[in-house]
């Protein structure tokens, strides 16, 4: 990807979504900054993965509009809508007897079809992804003999091969030990400061503290507050949102205060 990305825009405006007629996102209204980090943190089941589905247009809305390049995301056609954005599911499946080039090749379907040869022009972009998230090694290799870690960065991988200036991932450090954690999500911040714009949904609070530029904090369905992370992100929001007492570290590398839970509000 060059320096100089196209700026983007994505938004929405008064959007609900849920499940069989259960609102879960009620009447929320958000502006991702655009070549900025977005984390989106909150209590189990506050909608954090519904909120990143509508965005990636993986859920339809029940009710409001989402917006992306002044555009509502129902007016894109599937290829051109993935040629934009692109989405990485909590812990995808790895389908059986699958190479690792073979995998990340899917992420060539908004450009080569889901039935064409791949062009010079796919392979490239597909080795260039496997470099940028240094499983080049394990191109050949069976994907479902990879470890955690490396199966991550093989998922992030088919993200980048696709192209897009847009990455939604949602959890992408779920069910990974504390190593590969830090791992995945110095890789986010390096894709980040090569021009992508990356909405990542959250568990850990001073992960979202200590990666991302921009924080959308969500309780039940609706956000309890957002904006920048340095100046939002805090022991009285943390409270209000997750009903927990924390203490604020400073960040020796980063500068930045980093929550630490140590009690349930009573």
């Amino acid at each position: 990807m060059s320096s100089n990305v196209t700026k983007h825009s994505l938004s929405c405006a008064s959007m609900s979504a849920g499940y069989g007629g259960e609102l879960i996102v009620k009447d929320v209204s958000l502006e991702i900054p655009d070549g900025k980090i977005t984390a989106l943190i909150g209590p189990n089941g506050s909608g954090k993965s519904t909120l990143l589905k509508v965005l990636g247009r993986q859920l339809r809305p029940a009710a409001g509009r989402v917006v992306l390049d002044g555009r509502e995301t129902s007016s894109f056609g599937a290829r051109e809508f993935a040629r934009r954005l692109s989405f990485l599911p909590q812990q995808p499946v790895v389908p059986e007897g699958m190479t690792v080039r073979e995998l990340i090749a899917f992420g060539r379907y908004p450009y080569a079809g889901a039935f064409a040869s791949l062009s010079g022009a796919d392979m490239e972009a597909i080795e260039t992804a496997a470099r940028q998230t240094s499983i080049e090694d394990y191109l050949d290799a069976d994907a479902m003999a990879l470890s955690g870690g490396q199966r991550q960065r093989m998922w992030i991988a088919m993200t980048l091969a696709q192209e897009t200036d847009i990455m939604l991932l949602d959890e992408p450090t779920t069910f990974l030990d504390p190593a590969h954690q830090v791992a995945i999500l110095d890789l986010v911040q390096e894709l980040n400061r090569r021009g992508r714009t990356i909405v990542m949904v959250v568990h850990d609070m001073a992960h979202a503290a200590k990666y991302s530029d921009h924080v959308v904090v969500l309780r039940d369905g609706e956000i309890v507050e957002q904006g920048s992370t340095a100046a939002t992100l805090d022991s009285d929001l943390i409270r209000r949102a997750f009903g927990i007492s924390t203490l604020m570290v400073r960040d020796p590398e980063t500068g930045r205060n980093l929550p630490i839970a140590y009690g349930i509000q009573k």
